[in-house]
């Protein structure tokens, strides 16, 4: 697992075909405050194989605090977990 990009909680939709989709997920801002961000836009969507493990990488832009920002969320199938790089 890459260990650059923190665990997130994630509210995804699995289609019937297997394909995921990130809806909105959940961070601790600085001020330890709990901030619910909503997927706006999928920007890409890409396989990836990082250490023997399948990803798919999902290039997102969501409006936070006013401004629209770039971000990218990591599904890790074999852990089922989702990675944050901001």
């Amino acid at each position: 697992m890459d260990t650059s990009y923190p665990i997130v909680e994630v509210m995804a939709y699995f289609g019937t075909d297997g394909h995921v989709r990130p809806h909105r997920f959940r961070l601790t801002n600085d001020d330890d405050q709990l901030l619910v961000v909503k997927v706006d836009e999928l920007i890409t969507v890409e396989p990836e194989w990082a250490g023997g493990n399948e990803m798919i990488v999902f290039k997102c832009r969501s409006v936070m605090g006013g401004q629209a920002r770039e971000y990218t969320l990591k599904y890790e199938k074999e852990t089922c977990q989702w990675l944050l790089k901001m």
